[in-house]
């Protein structure tokens, strides 16, 4: 890089090799993988991720990019004259994490290796053939592909450099000091496609990874400024951020973006343009994989659209089976850990270890292979779970290695609370309930209550309690009466849940009714009556369980009144929900049609029924000290969505790959987790004695060691 004619203040400018930043850090100074339980980087990049998942169908920067083809000839190759039935290149995902990882795999990149002859599984592979009595030279591939997600949490130009690019000059540096390369070496092709992670910056940091520059890898440009993000030992040349790489031997690489939704019309036809007339030998690299976690893909799923799209056969959907004449090789990252499914039958060396599995059940495939190779230096996503639709002719690590892996790190109390802020989360959880259950009188009756139909006593009020004003009116009788009687409780709730029912029915009918806005009158006319029948009768409903509510509004407590107002409230924020998603719908119809203002009446209609809703709750029940209200709603929000998030993260997470069955299971666990979470806060913050909280911190580490050696062992239904 020539820098010196560059202002060190100059915008944009990256660092110069010879700056502290690309001066390696002593062993104790790498920078350690990003924390994931609410660790300050992933706090620092929730707004982008939140902009991606909001707006990713609105921004796509794929439709301005032109894309090009790479094609390797024989002066192109580096290794043609010494292999040529050869032709090796280097890929790896999921980059950019801890500093030392990605050290490891930069320097394993920029370098040749030896691997003990006849190479199989586990075969022992080093950096110089010493030691070896007929070793096989593994060389240093033609280009590089990343596959995606290249620096976390967000490949932003400021992580990229330190998480992906400083170890790149880390590495070359110490192997230029060892005489392994110089800097008249040949530069290597980078290339590579964007995974979430990228996207959450909108690919901007890709962008200036990735693309080609406006100069040289080694010259600045007509601004005096060097290329950006620049990786010695590699040079820039693709377009955009998808390409095709044309290979020797009849084959090509593509590479696919399709992360942001389908394809877009531009790559397709790029895609579909070159493939005509080329023989079918094929390398797809696509964000996200074809096969992962043992389950079989559907035909709707992301991947297997894109496949589509560009008229390639899916064997993945089936049982891996291609024409004869036909070869592919399906290329992923995204998932942390390497499996190969399909291909052909695997072999291990006799001295094998237990690092690498390999199933003798798996089914195979002479030209068709399915490969998730996610190792790139990021976390690692457990591999002794899976759906076992399809079994993995090759899994590493082995389940075994996974499960003590896991095990150790799970039941480590330590590592959860020192591996971000959900140790902080915790605490802010405990202190809120502590308070709502000790000091505000009207929580705290609820509180007490619960705990005599335990059979405890619940421990005398403090001091705090005079400084919350006094309230009226019967507080304790949440469990013994509800305040009205049980006919009339039901009755509310199936007034207010036909209201919601109704509401739901007027959008789904507007919509049709919009639909036949272009045709026969009579039939717009009958939808439009069906939805202010139905809008009509949503608010009869919810007037009616409201007029019912007021008649024992005087016999409601502080906290039976505030979670009415909290009630109200969400019920607010769902209509007006429901007036955003229809406008979405609307936006989208008037691209294929004219969308007039009277189609627009639902919207405005739900939104003054919202403002109706939250006016009547907090008119017609706030009528106790604000303190009470806020401090309840807060109280409830806390213990009942913690509850509630907790059971819907369990089946949308833990039971993402299950049929309805093990969502249920993963749904019963989520409710099993909740209640010991708050049970555990609860009995300790309201009764518990210094203790109690000694016996309490002694569980968690008998727990820790028994379900350490359950997790180990794969006894799930006792852990």
């Amino acid at each position: 890089m020539a820098t010196t004619n560059v202002p060190p203040d100059a915008p944009g400018v990256p660092s110069n090799p010879n700056d502290k930043d690309f001066k390696k850090p002593k062993d104790e100074d790498f920078k350690k993988p990003v924390s994931w339980l609410l660790g300050p980087q992933l706090i620092a990049s929730l707004k982008w991720t939140a902009l991606y998942i909001a707006f990713k169908n609105k921004l796509d920067p794929r439709d301005w990019m032109q894309a090009n083809i790479h094609c390797f000839d024989e002066q192109q190759r580096l290794h043609a004259a010494a292999n040529a039935d050869e032709f090796w290149f280097d890929y790896f995902a999921d980059t950019g994490d801890g500093q030392r990882a990605m050290y490891s795999i930069a320097y394993m990149c920029l370098s040749d290796l030896w691997v003990e002859a006849p190479a199989a599984l586990n075969s022992v592979v080093a950096f110089n053939k010493q030691n070896m009595a007929s070793p096989t030279h593994l060389l240093r591939g033609e280009f590089l592909f990343v596959g995606g997600d290249t620096s976390y949490h967000i490949a932003d130009y400021a992580t990229v450099s330190k998480r992906f690019q400083a170890p790149f000059h880390w590495a070359f540096g110490d192997l230029k000091e060892a005489g392994k390369v110089t800097d008249d070496d040949p530069r290597r092709p980078l290339f590579g496609l964007p995974g979430n992670h990228d996207y959450y910056d909108v690919i901007d940091g890709f962008n200036r990874q990735f693309r080609k520059p406006t100069s040289p890898e080694n010259e600045a440009n007509q601004e005096g400024l060097p290329p950006q993000l620049s990786i010695p030992g590699f040079q820039r040349c693709q377009q955009a951020s998808y390409v095709a790489i044309q290979l020797p031997f009849g084959w090509w690489f593509w590479g696919l973006d399709n992360e942001v939704d389908r394809l877009d019309i531009r790559q397709q036809e790029f895609f579909k343009r070159i493939g005509k007339g080329h023989p079918p030998k094929l390398i797809v690299a696509t964000p996200e994989p074809t096969t992962v976690l043992g389950k079989l893909a559907k035909s709707d799923d992301k991947v297997a659209q894109a496949f589509k799209d560009l008229n390639l056969r899916r064997p993945f959907l089936h049982d891996g089976f291609l024409l004869e004449g036909e070869c592919r090789l399906d290329l992923s990252g995204d998932t942390h850990h390497y499996a190969r499914y399909w291909g052909p039958d695997a072999t291990v060396r006799e001295d094998a270890d237990s690092s690498t599995v390999v199933r003798s059940d798996a089914p195979s495939a002479s030209n068709y292979a399915s490969v998730v190779s996610g190792l790139g230096g990021a976390f690692f996503h457990p591999s002794h779970t899976g759906v076992h639709e399809v079994a993995e002719q090759v899994l590493y690590p082995s389940p075994e290695t996974s499960r003590r892996a896991v095990a150790a790190r799970l039941f480590n109390p330590w590592h959860l609370i020192s591996g971000g802020y959900v140790a902080l989360l915790g605490a802010s959880v405990a202190a809120i309930i502590y308070f709502a259950a000790a000091i505000p009188k009207s929580s705290r009756d609820v509180v007490d209550a619960l705990l005599q139909r335990l059979g405890i006593t619940a421990a005398p009020a403090t001091f705090l309690n005079q400084h919350f004003p006094d309230v009226k009116g019967p507080t304790s009788e949440l469990l013994t009466r509800a305040g009205f009687t049980l006919p009339a409780t039901v009755w509310h709730l199936i007034l207010l849940t036909l209201s919601v029912v109704f509401v739901v029915m007027s959008v789904r009918y507007s919509k049709k009714m919009v639909e036949l806005s272009q045709k026969e009158e009579a039939e717009f006319r009958a939808a439009s009556f069906r939805v202010v029948a139905l809008l009509v009768a949503a608010i009869g409903c919810l007037l009616a369980g409201v007029w019912k509510l007021v008649e024992y509004r005087d016999s409601l407590s502080p906290f039976k009144s505030s979670l009415l107002i909290l009630f109200f409230t969400l019920w607010a924020i769902t209509a007006l929900v429901a007036s955003m998603i229809y406008a979405e719908w609307l936006a989208k119809q008037a691209r294929e049609k004219e969308v007039s203002k009277r189609d627009y009446w639902p919207v405005w209609t739900l939104i003054i029924l919202a403002l109706i809703i939250l006016c009547a709750g907090i008119f017609l029940f706030g009528k106790y000290p604000v303190v009470y209200h806020f401090s309840d709603v807060i109280f409830a929000l806390i213990t009942l969505g913690g509850a509630a998030s907790l059971i819907v993260l369990a089946v949308i997470v833990g039971g993402e790959s299950q049929a309805v069955v093990g969502k249920i299971g993963f749904a019963m666990l989520g409710a099993w987790h909740a209640l010991l979470q708050l049970a555990v806060v609860f009995l300790l913050v309201r009764i518990g004695s210094p203790v109690a909280w000694a016996l309490a911190v002694g569980v968690v580490l008998v727990f820790a060691f028994i379900g350490n050696q359950l997790a180990r062992r794969g006894w799930r239904w006792a852990l």
